[in-house]
């Protein structure tokens, strides 16, 4: 990411060392074979071709000025939907989870970029979670920020609830 900005690799950094003080190991889980499926599911195939291309240019910024763009942004992003649908397919397996992931994504639109989000990776989680036969799914939000993408994402459906909790006025 350009220097002095918020979104760094030490943020995720100290996640996973936080983490691993706690005796949680971290994964590094790989490809995941659903990852295109429910991308276009949550936001479309254009939209993911959109932010391809915006990369593969070399945009210095997809949708907002809260998201710059360098070489690695695509792979990060999509590394990120990868860990959270493997974590998904581990809580659905009855074990525990936690996708410490960045980019994160709750502020992700259906089809707009925004505070540092490109994908929704909460909603990718919950459509996994959905598809692979839970009835309801509930997302707990808890940020600085609210989550307005995975909120839009969802406010009309009954089967996914969701909460937010997070600080106002910021």
């Amino acid at each position: 990411m350009p220097l002095g900005f918020p979104e760094q690799p030490v943020r995720l950094a100290r996640i996973l060392e936080g983490l691993a003080a706690g005796g949680f190991a971290a994964v590094a889980p790989g490809a995941h074979p659903a990852a295109a499926a429910m991308v276009e599911l949550v936001h479309g195939a254009a939209y993911a071709d959109r932010f391809r291309a915006a990369v593969e240019r070399g945009d210095g910024l997809f949708d907002s000025a809260d998201n710059p763009l360098v070489a690695t942004t695509w792979d990060a992003a999509w590394g990120a939907v990868e860990a959270t649908l493997h974590a998904a397919d581990r809580a659905f397996s009855g074990r525990a989870a936690f996708a410490a992931v960045r980019p994160p994504g709750h502020h992700a639109e259906r089809q707009l970029a925004m505070g540092f989000c490109y994908f929704n990776n909460a909603a990718l989680a919950a459509e996994r979670l959905r598809e692979q036969g839970l009835a309801r799914v509930a997302i707990f939000d808890f940020d600085v920020h609210h989550g307005n993408g995975t909120q839009h994402l969802f406010e009309e459906r009954a089967d996914v609830f969701y909460a937010s909790t997070h600080q106002y006025p910021f």
